[in-house]
């Protein structure tokens, strides 16, 4: 019986320990992946593409149906705005990374030196702005996003002002944003 169950006990192991096994379970292309190039891999990387927006935030989605998961996708809802500066986060240089190119990241991938706050959600609706198509701080707001009261009462709370003259889709820089 002691050795029916030994034999029994090897080929039991050798299933489980199997080439073909090992190789359904372990998928090296894919988890070996670094998408921001910052010398962590996207599994370790809690900011896959460096944006400011954790990874847990940004999700798996692919809002804007262009093919890019959200958490690497450097404007997920594609209106143009890097998710970045819709975030409310700087991106003085335009390239979508959070800060001033080049970045440093520290060994969870987030990139040093900035605070990973939330991102921006100006109307208080659930959605946070880097994830709304119809509004995009690059465009001075609009939609149902940072409109503004323009009922000629005098009240202009909520409006955004331009602060820079550069302001021009993925090529812009926008140096602040502020309400008057």
């Amino acid at each position: 019986m002691r050795i029916l169950l030994s034999i029994l006990f090897f080929f039991f192991s050798l299933s489980l320990y199997s080439k073909e096994n090992l190789y359904l379970k372990i998928d090296t292309a894919s988890s070996q992946t670094d998408s921001d190039n910052d010398g962590i891999i996207d599994i370790i990387d809690l900011d896959d593409d460096n944006d400011g927006i954790l990874d847990s935030i940004e999700g798996g989605r692919d809002t804007d149906g262009d093919g890019i998961q959200n958490r690497i996708d450097l404007d997920s809802d594609g209106d143009g705005c890097l998710d970045a500066m819709e975030a409310g986060f700087t991106d003085p240089d335009g390239d979508g990374f959070v800060g001033s190119s080049p970045i440093s990241v520290d060994s969870n991938g987030k990139v040093v030196g900035h605070n990973y706050l939330t991102p921006d959600d100006i109307n208080g609706n659930g959605t946070h702005d880097f994830l709304e198509s119809d509004y995009s701080v690059c465009s001075g707001g609009g939609g149902d996003d940072g409109g503004g009261d323009d009922d000629d009462s005098g009240s202009e709370a909520g409006k955004w002002i331009q602060l820079g003259s550069d302001i021009n889709g993925k090529s812009g820089t926008l140096s602040g944003s502020q309400f008057l």
